[in-house]
């Protein structure tokens, strides 16, 4: 008998890369099942909830949700080809966006930097008023955008508006 054929909690999780907390949340939000527990014993696992879980723990590594990985359980791999492949494009043009948010909040996040660096020691630091006072005008718009039924809540770093990273102090 191999390893996998007959696992403790502990040792599922363990060899699944995991905690026993998150087998147990997984099993919760039903992405694996629970199996029977024989008369006075401890729940025993198969090697295929073992290869779910390595499954789920590849496709968060490449950015994909719970909700959208328990839809990728879903799908058969050859009649729904076409079903992944949406999903996947789907992904990475959320990732892409990722990317230019962060380039963005990176060139905010420098020119606040080289303000501190100019600026004169005995004012305010401008990476510490960037965060203070009343929304910009980005953040405002995010909130607005989000209103609308985006589904990108506003960040810290949309309140770095060009009034406050251009500023000099």
């Amino acid at each position: 008998m191999d390893q996998t054929s007959s696992m403790t909690i502990g040792q599922l999780a363990q060899l699944g890369g995991v905690g026993v907390e998150t087998v147990r949340y997984y099993q919760r939000i039903k992405l694996l099942d629970e199996p029977t527990r024989a008369y006075g014993s401890v729940r025993r696992y198969d090697g295929a909830t073992l290869e779910r879980i390595r499954f789920i723990k590849r496709a968060q590594g490449l950015g994909f949700t719970l909700a959208e990985i328990k839809t990728l359980f879903l799908l058969d791999a050859k009649r729904d080809r076409h079903r992944a492949h949406r999903l996947a494009r789907s992904k990475i043009i959320e990732i892409e966006q990722r990317l230019k948010d962060m380039s963005a909040m990176r060139s905010a996040l420098r020119q606040l930097v080289s303000s501190c660096e100019a600026g004169d020691a005995e004012l305010p630091c401008p990476i510490v008023e960037a965060f203070k006072g009343s929304p910009s005008e980005n953040e405002q718009n995010a909130t607005a955008r989000h209103r609308d039924g985006s589904s990108r809540k506003p960040r810290a770093s949309d309140r770095l508006g060009k009034d406050r990273v251009g500023r000099k102090s």
